[in-house]
């Protein structure tokens, strides 16, 4: 598989008039009381879908190189039966920042030409690159739904990005058996898209490490609503070391 299109931290970007990507001011977003993590407070998230309904676009480049905003990634993660989508990042291109990682989400920056969409901004942003990367069919999946943010303190650069996380069901069975890891895959080798189950994500700290930090902040979130995880009660069973690590 090529280089997932979804990584936000890429600058190989060329400028041009018509790669105007949406931008919010960076204190809607620092002033939020989660740095790093996944947040589902509705009110936290509607006040970041506030600055996105203003609708402001720079030049990508632009963008890149201005800490005053955030760069919102309106991005989907699927699920069924108890998997998730995984993609490869890196290709096969060491040099690759994210080379040897994986994502368990599609996505993107929300593009000027996505708000002229009767979808809106957001939505059009989706199915865009939800037919990009993984050329499904619309009815494969379920409409997304936005289920929260998702942000990464670790850098200058991952500060400047915010991911508007939605979760979709893959509901078509036989893409659903085709997508299935196979029994005995080389976990080394880079995969294609792939259902991976949840539980083997997390089975092995080495496995959970290999995805990129918001597709970890994304798993747990997953985890947290599969074992009805309660802060106060810890991780149930074999999930407690994992809980005990500072994790984005």
């Amino acid at each position: 598989m090529s280089r997932l299109k979804a990584d936000v931290m890429d600058d190989t970007c060329n400028e041009c008039l018509d790669d105007c990507i949406l931008v919010v001011p960076g204190q809607v977003v620092h002033q939020l009381p989660v740095t790093s993590g996944f947040v589902d407070d509705p009110d936290l998230v509607r006040r970041v879908l506030d600055a996105v309904h203003l609708r402001t676009f720079l030049p990508r480049q632009e963008a890149e190189r201005d800490p005053g905003h955030v760069q919102p990634i309106a991005l989907t993660y699927i699920v069924h039966e108890g998997r998730m989508l995984m993609l490869s990042c890196g290709g096969d291109d060491p040099s690759y920042r994210l080379y040897g990682k994986y994502a368990l989400w599609v996505g993107g920056h929300i593009e000027k030409e996505d708000a002229d969409s009767e979808n809106g901004a957001i939505a059009e942003c989706l199915r865009r690159e939800l037919h990009e990367e993984l050329e499904l069919p619309e009815a494969a999946l379920s409409t997304p739904e936005l289920v929260g943010l998702v942000l990464d303190d670790a850098s200058q650069r991952t500060r400047m990005h915010l991911g508007l996380v939605h979760r979709a069901q893959l509901i078509d069975p036989a893409i659903a058996r085709a997508l299935r890891r196979p029994e005995g895959t080389d976990d080394d080798a880079p995969c294609g898209p792939a259902l991976v189950p949840i539980d083997v994500l997390l089975a092995e700290l080495e496995e959970f490490e290999r995805l990129e930090a918001w597709s970890q902040a994304i798993v747990r979130q997953c985890v947290r609503q599969l074992c009805g995880y309660d802060r106060g009660q810890g991780w149930p069973g074999r999930l407690t070391d994992l809980d005990q690590r500072r994790l984005p």
